[in-house]
């Protein structure tokens, strides 16, 4: 079985059962003892997290070969080994508290008003260079599948604040708490779409290996990618 088809079984699974424990009343009366808090994301030490953050770490360790060939990869490379400390350690957590005095009162939380368009920005300059290197077809489809599930969560967590201040409540649970599940499940999801788009390319060291020397974005074509004969 592929590991595009396990991660996307295991990130499913995961989902569910973080639904069923913050998007049901039994699930949000267990017990503080319960192992079963173990599948609620809104927990820095649970396991849709820690899929998150290991999904994330993985795809950063995956495009460090193709660096070797051309340092453009560094972009995607660095870019995702760094979203996943970031989600290891809330980072940007951390810096929305340094940052408040100067980005609150734009009615989303203080870090992405200061710091969502630099990784909108990052986010694109990765995503050209992923596009300029995977083969047309099942391979990039994954890659825009990939990004638009990692936009997605990210403007969730923009309005996460307004669903909070609504009010609002969907079978008595209230919305914030189903637009969080819905981030996370993008955020599990994305990074395996990802590696899914690299794993349907071809074997990562005979990508490398086929790769014609040359240090910039054009020493990277579509075919490098292709599994070697």
């Amino acid at each position: 079985m592929s590991f595009l088809r396990l991660g996307c079984i295991a990130a499913a699974l995961l989902a569910v059962a973080d639904a069923a424990m913050r998007l049901t009343y039994p699930g949000r009366h267990q017990p503080p003892d319960s192992l079963l808090w173990a599948f609620d994301s809104s927990r820095e030490a649970s396991l849709p997290t820690w899929f998150s953050v290991v999904a994330m770490a993985w795809l950063g360790r995956c495009c460090l070969p193709l660096v070797r060939r051309s340092r453009w990869w560094l972009l995607p490379a660095v870019g995702f080994l760094l979203l996943s400390i970031d989600d290891a350690c809330q980072l940007h957590e951390r810096a929305g508290i340094a940052l408040a005095p100067w980005f609150s009162g734009f009615g989303v939380y203080s870090w992405i008003a200061a710091l969502a368009p630099l990784c909108l920005l990052g986010g694109a300059c990765a995503f050209a260079v992923m596009w300029r290197t995977l083969p047309a077809g099942r391979a990039r489809s994954l890659l825009v599948a990939g990004f638009l599930l990692l936009v997605a969560a990210l403007l969730l967590e923009a309005l996460e604040d307004r669903a909070i201040a609504s009010g609002l409540t969907l079978r008595g649970i209230p919305l914030f708490a189903h637009t969080v599940w819905l981030e996370e499940a993008l955020e599990m999801l994305g990074p395996v779409l990802l590696l899914g788009a690299l794993e349907v390319s071809g074997p990562l060291p005979a990508a490398v290996a086929a790769t014609p020397p040359g240090g910039g974005l054009s020493g990277l074509e579509p075919a490098a990618l292709q599994p070697a004969p």
